[in-house]
């Protein structure tokens, strides 16, 4: 792969953070989880996936390809984890689309913490 992230336990942090923070502002305004710890437990596992995903498209970073691999990684977590954890509701695919977009974009962004300076994107470049 040749990449190698610079701060891991930072990016995965990160990564878990800002999960738990888009998915609670989601949740107050489509109420699409029941329990907190269905938040925690789905931005724990868009983390680790988000890293495996680092790991994978790093060689391709700032592309389209990389963009949507993250969208559609976070996508199907999101999706996959409200089908199985929710009692009464179901993120809505459209909500769940928005939300794994902002977190894909926001990604791309988070990404100039953890790479080595001269893997960096230049500023005003994003897909």
């Amino acid at each position: 792969m040749g990449v190698h992230i610079r701060l891991p336990w930072a990016d995965v942090l990160l990564k878990f953070v800002l999960t738990a923070v888009v998915l609670t502002v989601a949740n107050v305004l489509y109420t699409l989880y029941t329990y907190f710890w269905e938040i925690i437990l789905t931005a724990a596992a868009v983390a680790v996936l988000g890293l495996i995903l680092d790991w994978l498209v790093l060689p391709n970073m700032g592309s389209f390809p990389s963009l949507y691999v993250d969208k559609m990684g976070y996508l199907i977590v999101i999706s996959l984890l409200s089908l199985g954890l929710s009692d009464s509701t179901i993120v809505p695919f459209y909500v769940a689309e928005l939300i794994a977009i902002l977190l894909a974009v926001f990604e791309e962004f988070m990404h100039r913490m953890v790479l080595p300076r001269e893997r960096r994107l230049p500023d005003g470049h994003l897909a």
